[in-house]
């Protein structure tokens, strides 16, 4: 959840950087209008495309080297661990089953959608409060309300709101307030506004939100005062704006008649058209947007694959088989092509992970099971043992290389309970231990916890 938040927050802030860098200053304001509703859908579908995979960036999230058995020709994947104080750190905050990484972020997470969402329902409230104390009449589909407040105008859905400052305004300009007002009710405007506060609410930890939001309640205001340019005087209307441009209501659900910044306002109320070069620009912009849009989902595609044993998994998640005496030396790979050398290729594989293990070193079921069968090896004289345990209709696991069992078949095993021993480290150095599922090998650190 957390990787596909992160990877969303980043396509958002992409998508609206390029839009305030390349269509910000253009006045196909309608367009702009829906780029912001293709902000949140694109954002939104980007962690979850999946495009073939074209590079391999696993090594940088492992230090790791590989050497062939000259003997039998099986490959082994040697994983070399990173004692720094950060990853020994890292681990400790992980040891705890209760106050962990992973808790601590939901914790962070949720704390913070929990803010928003009760910012969000007593904006929601204000509104409906105003309306209740308010003398309310119909103008066709919009509802008038009248309120004691000290504000000029604003509007959420079809209701108009008139202030105190209104009040006092020549019959002209409470015409054009009006108008305006009616323009933003029209256009539904505060359904964008709607949306990107319940956006915010998920997706509150990031601040090119907050910005978009800002940005585009700016240009509401630029798209009815394009409408009002057309309906009035271009320069009266500019002088209505100045006149009252100190509005301080404070919910943030409503298009209130003026804005800051003014001053584009009023330049744009002087120059409403584009000019030719702005819109090549318009237009030119978009075959890049999607160039861009298409080179991180390639990046993401590419991270969620190398990096799925690295997400969080579920209360149901397995453990290692071995909690000590225990050192990983061979680590999980399928068909893994080495260079090529003189007329062939090298292909290996080693579906399981494989530790050293110290002398008779117990061995526990990393998940609650059955144990479906203990099958006994000749391994060149030396007698070993392997477990198979069934876990659910999906997950196997095999332990091999051991000495001695502590379970016989049909028995029911618990997560963590010791099921065998591994024997003595100079005859049973090496312990195996392999995840299959629906019959096929899987990485088990995929799903160890």
């Amino acid at each position: 959840m957390f990787v596909y938040l992160i990877e969303s927050a980043i396509g958002f802030s992409l998508i609206y950087s390029f839009y305030k860098y390349v269509f910000f200053q253009t006045t196909h304001f309608e367009w702009n209008r829906f780029y912001f509703y293709f902000s949140i859908i694109v954002s939104l579908i980007i962690p979850v495309i999946q495009f073939p995979y074209i590079t391999n960036v696993a090594a940088l999230f492992n230090h790791q080297s590989y050497m062939i058995n000259p003997i039998d020709g099986t490959g082994l994947l040697i994983y070399t661990e990173n004692k720094s104080f950060l990853s020994v750190w890292f681990s400790y905050l992980n040891s705890n089953s209760y106050l962990n990484i992973k808790n601590l972020l939901y914790i962070i997470y949720f704390s913070g959608v929990t803010r928003f969402l009760i910012v969000f329902i007593k904006n929601n409230l204000d509104i409906w409060r105003l309306i209740k104390k308010a003398k309310l009449h119909t103008d066709n589909k919009f509802i008038i309300a009248n309120i004691s407040h000290n504000e000029t105008a604003f509007s959420y859905f079809n209701y108009i709101f008139l202030g105190d400052k209104y009040k006092i305004l020549d019959s002209q300009d409470q015409e054009k307030v009006l108008v305006h007002e009616k323009i933003h009710a029209s256009q539904w405007h505060s359904l964008d506004i709607l949306i990107y506060e319940i956006y915010e609410i998920i997706f509150w930890f990031n601040p090119y939100v907050k910005k978009a939001k800002k940005t585009l309640k700016d240009l509401h205001e630029y798209i009815v005062d394009s409408e009002m340019s057309i309906r009035e005087n271009p320069y009266h209307y500019s002088n209505l704006l100045i006149k009252l441009s100190t509005n301080n209501i404070k919910t943030k659900l409503v298009n209130r008649f003026s804005r800051n910044p003014l001053r584009d306002r009023i330049k744009l109320l002087a120059f409403p058209e584009s000019k030719k070069i702005k819109k090549i620009r318009f237009i030119s912009g978009f075959p890049v947007l999607a160039l861009i849009i298409i080179s991180y989902s390639f990046v993401v595609s590419e991270f969620n694959h190398s990096t799925g044993n690295l997400q969080f998994v579920d209360d149901h998640s397995f453990v290692e088989p071995i909690k000590y005496g225990g050192q990983l030396i061979s680590g999980f790979f399928i068909k893994k092509g080495l260079e090529q050398e003189q007329d062939y290729n090298i292909i290996i594989s080693h579906p399981e992970i494989t530790y050293s293990t110290e002398s008779f070193v117990e061995i526990i079921a990393t998940k609650k099971g059955v144990v479906a069968a203990i099958n006994e090896i000749d391994n060149w004289g030396l007698k070993e043992y392997e477990i198979t345990i069934k876990h659910d209709n999906k997950f196997v696991s095999k332990y091999k290389g051991i000495w001695k069992t502590k379970v016989r078949t049909n028995d029911v095993v618990e997560r963590e309970q010791v099921i065998a021993i591994s024997g003595d480290k100079r005859l049973y150095n090496t312990f195996s231990y392999q995840l299959l599922l629906k019959g096929k090998p899987v990485n088990p650190f995929a799903y160890i916890e």
